[in-house]
């Protein structure tokens, strides 16, 4: 089989993560980068070393439209994610769309639809099922007895927005647009946080969702500053916490009653009666989660499989998130402002 052909759509810090895991890929060429910024082009080929053949593209359209390219990983903000799944359907172009799969069910439901019916891969990016920290996680957790021997599992995600870098400018973006990002850190790492706790612990069932605003809990549903999810993976207790903060952190931890196995992107470790030990290293780069992700697309692409990684995995952590925006607003904590 020849390389896939892949074009990346984003240049930013997502993109440029694509671009390194498409590097020496031994399933993916990289055959053009896209960004409607001529800067952004003309600085990624000098700072990730882009070789001169590959194409460079200012606009979306141009880029699906010119038989250069099998496949393009989709880096954009939420609220373009409908565009190219209409020009990548039109133009017959597999897809590697960063997440959330949409940003409601519905929407998720129509690209997933859209897609299918053109004959076309559409996969969401949720790097962390790659990364080699959680990978081994997963296996050491099997190991111990898998997700039945868990009898509580905590995770935070925390984010450091742009505003918040001491000395730094305060930058208004997409993502503190209630329309364009379809919610806060919920719909941003919650997708990821979810995700990461279904993929080791399996299913998730609410049980109580708390969000905030900068200026404390919310009068309206908006774009959360804080969220604070209680659930239940089989008789498991999960509490999973996400938030915008001044330090970001990311870590999971599964006691599992003779000890704890806790894991970020660094690694794996296991702490019990005797102390903490470090069961595995890894770096914190996505190169590696990237690489899986192409390879995973690329054979999907091959085999014909046309969206289990949407429909099996990422409808249900979609789901999840809809069913606490909607909890948080049955309880009369949300007007119907947005």
């Amino acid at each position: 089989m020849p390389p896939l052909r892949l074009g990346v759509v984003g240049l930013n810090n997502q993109g440029r993560d694509h671009i390194e895991g498409a590097a020496g890929h031994p399933e993916v060429r990289l055959a053009a980068i896209c960004d409607s910024a001529a800067h952004q082009l003309a600085n990624l080929r000098s700072d990730l070393d882009v070789a001169d053949d590959v194409a460079g593209f200012q606009d979306m359209e141009a880029l699906f439209a010119s038989g250069m390219i099998d496949a393009a990983a989709i880096c954009l903000p939420h609220h373009l994610h409908e565009r190219a799944i209409d020009l990548a359907a039109t133009h017959g172009i597999h897809l590697l769309k960063e997440k959330p799969l949409g940003r409601t069910l519905r929407e998720a439901h129509e690209f997933t639809a859209r897609m299918r019916r053109a004959g076309l891969v559409l996969h969401t990016g949720v790097q962390r099922r790659h990364h080699p920290s959680y990978c081994a996680l997963r296996r050491e957790l099997d190991a111990r007895g898998g997700p039945r021997a868990v009898r509580s599992a905590r995770l935070v995600m925390t984010v450091v927005p742009k505003e918040r870098v001491p000395g730094g400018p305060r930058v208004v973006t997409w993502r503190g647009s209630y329309e364009q990002a379809g919610g806060g850190v919920l719909i941003d790492l919650g997708y990821h946080g979810v995700d990461l706790v279904q993929y080791l612990l399996g299913p998730l069932e609410l049980v109580s969702c708390l969000l905030w605003s900068d200026k404390g809990p919310q009068a309206a549903r908006t774009v959360e500053e804080d969220a604070s999810v209680w659930a239940l993976a089989g008789s498991c207790w999960t509490h999973l916490r996400f938030g915008r903060a001044t330090k970001k952190e990311e870590r999971i931890e599964l006691d599992l009653g003779d000890g704890v196995l806790a894991a970020n992107r660094e690694g794996v470790w296991w702490t019990g009666e005797d102390g903490a030990v470090q069961l595995f290293a890894s770096e914190r780069t996505w190169r590696d989660a990237m690489v899986g992700q192409l390879t995973s697309l690329s054979r999907a692409i091959h085999d014909g499989d046309l969206a289990p990684n949407d429909l099996d995995t990422q409808v249900p952590a979609l789901r999840f998130l809809e069913a606490c925006y909607a909890s948080f607003e049955s309880e009369g904590l949300l007007g119907d402002e947005r």
